[in-house]
């Protein structure tokens, strides 16, 4: 996996400028998208493997639904883009090029 960087939580936040709200504001978001990227490697992982043989599901949105404590919906739209932007395995063990690798 990628190098892990942990901000540190602003102390007083009410004495930060524009600017360095700003900056705050981006520095988490790009954050944000590296773990959600990162989540997306984990479930097309678990895609390729079968939900129901790990953890006796029958879909890897519902476990994530489940496991991450998010709607329904949200958890088929994280699995749909990581399938999407992810080369992944088939059952086979052969390689599954990902359908938008650019996008991801």
């Amino acid at each position: 996996m990628s190098s892990r960087r942990i901000l540190e939580p602003p102390q007083e936040l009410w004495r930060a400028g524009a600017r360095e709200l700003a900056h705050g504001v981006v520095e988490r978001m790009s954050l944000a998208r590296q773990a959600l990227a990162e989540v997306g490697q984990f479930l097309v992982e678990i895609e390729s493997r079968g939900p129901m043989e790990l953890y006796g599901h029958g879909s890897t949105a519902g476990w994530f639904a489940e496991t991450a404590r998010i709607n329904s919906k949200e958890a088929r739209d994280t699995v749909t883009r990581a399938l999407a932007v992810n080369e992944g395995r088939n059952l086979d063990g052969t390689p599954a090029p990902a359908f938008a690798p650019i996008a991801g």
